[in-house]
């Protein structure tokens, strides 16, 4: 089922052009310097943890009878201790029940990504620290009512760093999840978990090189319950490739796709969407020696033909990346992610529609002309109609950050943008954001008070 979501990290980007590019770098069309309309969701729920210090949800998901459910943490400090927390609420914003679970050594523990079932039961994924300091794994399910069904740990084989990037629930309610094994020099894992108990049905690392490494950062799942990874893969003769593998619903590798940049230097892929036709989307960046970082964008057929490749130059030397896609009823894909302006102002939120063929139909660079400053997205939403809200942050001035969303239609116009400061107006986060509640379902963190940060999470109409 597609019914999840996570977070994801960005990197930075950049400038202005025209030019649908067939394989090589489009270049940015001008920047709209935009004027941003102060406006909050239509409800908000807040988390204040016990300690007063920080607490967030990370990632949201709209579940099969209409409720919403939310993940991240609640920290007793800084650095040591926190629990993952994981919320859900009705469509009207009335918190139906919040549980936070610690993990078995009462350690740092923190749940980035999360989906659901078909029974509405609340699946989220992980990393809990031991008392050695070593990360794992996690995975936890909670029934639709809030009752704890069970928990999952996995330890790489080197018994060092594991964290989780993405979870995903098949058709049958198994549930597989991806990350890394082994720390900064560690392996990509995939694992598939049994809906029912949590038992390890299979797992499988990505190979590399002596010396090489690799981490998978987003994972999708067919209706045949096919899986499809991506994330990064070094070797000696790059730093690091674009990767992407599809595995059969019983763990067998069917194929494997890499991409290496012409200047061999550092590229990886941060997000996956199935698309209608059927076809697989890869966003990501690819790193360049004379233009910085372009933006990359991937069509696969499902038995791994690449249809074609995109890239995408802000034209200042910059970093552009692709941090999300989504696709719309007829698969024509959207991309979202941060173009850097090159010093000219901040960061430029990057909006890109391209045609099923790879046709570019319109690219939007955005940025917040009333602080001269940046617009990061980090999520996106597409409706069947072809119209898209990107979400992400932006500085409202005087160091106070804005949870910030612009919708745009089929045709790239843009018809609003929005920020919110949170309650008290000293800065909020938008984490994430999914399709929920009658409108946009938000999960962040805002400024509750000095060192203290409280998770919300709300609705924004579209």
């Amino acid at each position: 089922m597609r019914a999840r979501h996570r977070i994801r990290t960005v990197l930075f980007v950049a400038l202005l052009l025209v030019v649908a590019a067939s394989a090589g770098g489009a270049i940015a069309p001008p920047a709209e310097a935009g004027m941003i309309t102060p406006g909050g969701p239509a409800w908000w729920y807040e988390f204040k943890g016990v300690s007063l210090v920080y607490d967030a949800w990370l990632a949201g998901v709209r579940l099969p009878d209409g409720s919403l459910a939310a993940v991240g943490t609640s920290e007793n400090d800084y650095s040591s201790t926190g629990d993952i927390l994981v919320g859900r609420f009705n469509a009207q914003g009335r918190g139906i029940w919040m549980k936070v679970w610690d993990g078995p050594d009462h350690r740092r523990d923190y749940a980035t990504a999360i989906a659901t079932d078909r029974s509405g039961s609340v699946i989220v994924a992980g990393t809990c620290t031991s008392t050695a300091n070593a990360k794992d794994i996690v995975v936890v399910k909670w029934a639709k009512s809030g009752a704890l069904l069970w928990s999952a740990v996995y330890d790489g084989p080197t018994h060092a760093d594991d964290e989780a990037q993405d979870v995903a629930v098949d058709t049958r309610g198994n549930v597989l999840v991806c990350g890394y094994a082994g720390g900064e020099n560690g392996q990509g894992v995939v694992v598939k978990l049994d809906g029912a108990t949590g038992s390890e049905a299979w797992a499988r690392l990505v190979q590399t090189e002596a010396g090489g490494w690799s981490a998978l950062r987003a994972l999708e799942i067919d209706g045949d319950g096919n899986v499809y990874v991506a994330g990064s893969r070094a070797g000696t003769a790059s730093p690091s490739d674009v990767f992407v593998r599809k595995y059969s619903t019983g763990g067998r590798t069917r194929w494997t796709r890499s991409v290496d940049g012409v200047d061999h230097l550092h590229d990886g892929a941060f997000a996956l969407d199935l698309a209608p036709g059927p076809a697989l989307y890869v966003a990501g960046a690819l790193q360049t020696v004379t233009r910085g970082q372009d933006a990359l964008l991937l069509k696969y057929t499902l038995g791994g033909r690449l249809s074609w490749q995109r890239t995408w130059d802000g034209g200042v030397n910059g970093r552009d990346t692709f941090q999300a896609v989504a696709c719309d009823a007829r698969g024509n894909a959207f991309v979202a992610g941060v173009s850097d302006s090159g010093g000219i102002v901040g960061d430029r939120g990057l909006l890109v529609r391209y045609t099923t063929g790879g046709k570019r139909s319109w690219a939007r660079t955005f940025f917040n002309e009333a602080s001269s400053s940046y617009v990061r997205y980090v999520g996106l939403v597409v409706s069947g109609a072809g119209n898209a809200w990107a979400g992400g942050t932006t500085d409202a001035g005087g160091s106070v950050g804005a949870a910030l969303l612009t919708r745009y239609n089929a045709n790239g116009t843009q018809q609003w943008a929005r920020a919110w400061t949170g309650p008290k107006g000293n800065s909020a986060v938008l984490h994430d954001l999914v399709a929920g509640g009658g409108g946009l379902f938000v999960s962040g963190s805002f400024a509750a008070g000095p060192g203290d940060q409280d998770a919300w999470a709300g609705v924004f109409m579209k």
